[in-house]
């Protein structure tokens, strides 16, 4: 049973799709699944949800989401959006039988970095009353799920050098790397707070 493009909140990419098992139930444990893709590109419900749609068979809701791509919007501006999601799922877990005090948020690589650091911000400030639909909902989740994910952006090159690790793209830890877009196109060695910021630890 699936719904496809609800919308959480206005503008591009903030659409979300519903799958649920085929087995009713009053109240369904929430996966909120976030792609990855450096914040470059990426899509919900691509092949990258496979591993939360396996959850379904366990009597899991599953929940994919789309957010602004760095091109279209600055970082932490996905924060916020996962956030409206979140509080999106709560307001509409009767309607669809979400369990709203069972919550999980699951993301892969960049997505996994999300999830991180929406969680762990939850009770923090970051304007959320004004973002989204359901501003009177709490962000808060009971559980995340992180696949391979990049959390101290500025120790790349060391961590790959420690794990004698050749990264794939030879412009890491540069000005012009993926890791750097989030920093308005600076390498992460030069912003220290802004990379503190970022980090989910």
């Amino acid at each position: 049973r699936q719904w496809l493009d609800i919308p959480y909140m206005e503008g591009p990419r903030h659409t979300l799709d519903i799958y649920l098992p085929n087995e009713v139930h009053d109240a369904y444990p929430t996966i909120i699944d976030i792609y990855g893709g450096g914040l470059i590109l990426g899509e919900k419900s691509s092949h990258k949800l496979e591993p939360a749609l396996r959850l379904l068979e366990k009597g899991y809701a599953v929940v994919s989401i789309n957010y602004s791509l760095i091109s279209q919007a600055p970082f932490p501006t996905q924060i916020l959006e996962v956030k409206a999601a979140i509080r999106w799922v709560k307001a509409h877990a009767s309607e669809f039988n979400f369990d709203a005090a069972r919550i999980a948020l699951m993301g892969e690589s960049s997505g996994a970095h999300l999830a991180l650091l929406a969680g762990v911000t939850a009770d923090q400030a970051m304007n959320e009353p004004l973002f989204g639909q359901s501003p009177t909902q709490s962000p808060t989740v009971q559980a995340i799920i992180v696949l391979y994910g990049p959390y101290v952006f500025d120790q790349f090159n060391a961590q790959f050098a420690e794990n004698k690790v050749t990264p794939k793209y030879d412009e890491t830890g540069a000005a012009d790397s993926f890791e750097a877009q989030m920093f308005g196109g600076v390498a992460p060695v030069d912003v220290p707070e802004q990379v503190r910021l970022a980090s989910p630890a």
